[in-house]
């Protein structure tokens, strides 16, 4: 009883206590969103009626005796326990307020009242680091902008290079807040991965990471070709120079003995960034790509020129090779010529006991004696590429020779002969303007070498100009005048003999009129008349002259010079007689007067008794 009594003086006295008006102050707690929060009460005994309120809003309550519910926004999202304490779970933004308390006691008009102030929090969360980089940057000459972002409250930021915090010395602008990063001007040293880390009172959260593609400066250039040292045949094959390079935004520049390589459309380039190179593709090359070729890469940072590549070109020498021979005192100089190629062709020189070799020139002295019935053989070697030519010296007919006066007679060889014109016409006129220029031209069959000689109206002119090769000739005036028409002469001379030839040049003014042009044709018409007048009564005579003559001697031999014999008599009338001596064949042209009586003639005529005919003898060595 005793016991009873000190516990029913206790609650008389809590219950004054209670009923003293004392209020818990208000408290402050912290939450986050999605997490939990406990607001503490302490009911020692009792079964007060509790109640909680939120915005005017009872959210959680409990009646004596009966179970704790909750209500409204709250439900499934509190507990509510019988000493009062309230706790709320996955916390939302829309959960920020005042909370209200409140203990009833049953028989009484005490209560218990308290106020709890919630504070819901977002934790950092989608931490975002971004760059205005373009997509190539160029230190020392481009600034960028970092951009740091997150979600959450009382956020802090923070920034890093390669994990590791920024270097004080360097050009890194930080903005107010510190959520942008300015970094003007980039350098080598921001090759690495800048990130952000964002922070507040609840976690922290670290951003992607960012890293610039750092422009480089151009190195490494290097040039190449895929022909690996071979030979090049000039106007037969192609070839590809490859140049490449190192660094950045690479353009490229082709130069030829140090400038730029020449439009040509031979000349075609193609280019490529992974890794940067050019190509230079030249189809066909020529004799003009002899040089040195180079490429220049280049970007923004600066420049770099390769090495130099000069291409292993080859070119034919001109023409066929050539089999020459020429006199040399008492001797014969044989030659073997196949020159202009490059490399320099190998020529052999074959002649009976006699080989030799030497690059594209090689002669040979031998007496003249030893010509005859022998051959000059010429082999030309270049890289494989074959050229041959011979000279048979077959017996000849007339082989003089003058040891004293050191000249040769005419030698006629089987397998060769005079200079032959290819296409030539005599008759032909060629035709031109004052003002205009002349070419002549002559062309050789293929055969022994030539040497020309041209002849001029007025001589060999200072506006003149002789172009030679061994079996051609071409002669060019330059503003041509009147006084150039006229008959020319090209006199073309190899080792068996000679022939001229003859052009026919006509010379009109510019701008010839209707009554000029008619009176030409006029002219020309009554020269074709008088020109047919004359021929008629010519061929009219040599038909009288050829029915006198009989030619019945078995020994005329057409194929051997006859020389004749003047005997001075008669008071200056000579006659003459035939002979095949060599003794009478002069230097000089003789003009004789023939008589042919018809009963002592060496040759017989018919009537008229006696004909006047005249003849040019020349002797052997101008034949």
């Amino acid at each position: 009883m005793k016991m009873s009594a000190g516990i029913g003086l206790m609650i008389p006295c809590v219950l004054l206590l209670l009923n003293s008006g004392a209020v818990l102050a208000n408290q402050v707690v912290n939450g986050t969103l999605g997490g939990s929060v406990y607001f503490y009460e302490s009911i020692p005994f009792a079964d007060p009626v509790l109640q909680w309120t939120f915005k005017n809003t009872i959210i959680a309550q409990r009646f004596p005796g009966g179970s704790p519910v909750c209500l409204n926004q709250f439900t499934g999202r509190c507990s509510l326990y019988v000493n009062g304490t309230l706790r709320l779970e996955d916390l939302r933004l829309s959960d920020d307020g005042d909370y209200h308390f409140s203990a009833q006691y049953p028989n009484s008009t005490f209560i218990k009242q308290s106020t709890y102030g919630l504070r819901v929090y977002t934790p950092v969360s989608d931490v975002k680091l971004t760059s205005n980089a373009s997509e190539l940057v160029w230190p020392g000459l481009d600034s960028v902008s970092l951009n740091c972002s997150a979600r959450g409250a009382d956020v802090t930021y923070s920034w890093s290079l390669q994990g590791a915090p920024l270097p004080q010395d360097h050009n890194y602008h930080l903005s107010e807040n510190n959520t942008v990063l300015t970094i003007s001007p980039v350098s080598d040293k921001d090759n690495e991965t800048f990130t952000c880390t964002a922070k507040n009172w609840i976690n922290s959260e670290t951003s992607n990471g960012v890293s610039f593609n750092l422009a480089s400066p151009v190195s490494s250039v290097t040039l190449t070709s895929n022909t690996l040292g071979s030979y090049i045949w000039a106007g037969e094959e192609s070839v590809t120079l490859h140049c490449s390079a190192k660094g950045s935004a690479i353009t490229f520049l082709w130069k030829l003995n140090g400038e730029p390589l020449p439009a040509d459309s031979r000349y075609y380039l193609s280019h490529g960034d992974s890794p940067p190179h050019s190509n230079l593709f030249i189809s066909p090359v020529y004799r003009n790509d002899t040089g040195n070729f180079t490429c220049e890469a280049s970007n923004l940072l600066g420049n770099e020129e390769s090495n130099a590549l000069s291409l292993n070109l080859a070119w034919k020498p001109e023409d066929k090779i050539q089999c020459t021979v020429g006199p040399i005192g008492q001797d014969v100089e044989l030659g073997c010529s196949w020159s202009g190629g490059q490399p320099a062709a190998n020529v052999s020189l074959i002649f009976g006991n006699i080989t030799d070799t030497k690059t594209n020139n090689i002669t040979s002295k031998v007496p003249y004696n030893i010509l005859r019935g022998s051959t000059l053989t010429c082999l030309g070697d270049q890289l494989g590429r074959t050229s041959q030519c011979e000279i048979v010296f077959g017996e000849c007919q007339i082989c003089p020779f003058e040891k004293s006066g050191l000249f040769y007679a005419r030698y006629i060889f089987i397998s060769s002969e005079p200079p032959k014109p290819l296409g030539h016409n005599n008759d032909k006129i060629t035709e031109t303007t004052v003002g205009g220029t002349l070419v002549l031209t002559l062309n050789l069959v293929n055969g022994l070498p030539a040497n020309f000689t041209w002849r001029t109206p007025e001589g060999i002119l200072t506006n003149t100009k002789v172009e030679n090769t061994n079996f051609s000739s071409i002669l060019r005036i330059s503003d041509v005048t009147i006084k150039d028409a006229g008959k020319y002469e090209c006199i073309a001379k190899n080792i068996i003999g000679s022939q001229t030839f003859t052009f026919n040049v006509q010379v009109k003014k510019n701008g010839l009129g209707g009554g000029e042009i008619a009176g030409i044709v006029i002219g020309v018409l009554a020269a074709l008349f008088l020109i047919g007048i004359i021929v008629f009564f010519i061929v009219k005579k040599n038909k009288r002259s050829a029915d006198n003559k009989r030619l019945n001697e078995p020994e005329d031999h057409l194929d051997f010079p006859t020389y004749a014999t003047v005997n001075k008599q008669n008071g200056g009338v000579a006659e003459t007689s035939m002979t095949n001596k060599q003794e009478d064949d002069k230097d000089d042209v003789k003009y004789a007067v023939l008589n042919f009586p018809n009963n002592s003639s060496i040759k017989g005529t018919s009537p008229p008794p006696v004909e006047t005919e005249y003849s040019t003898v020349k002797s052997a060595s101008q034949r």
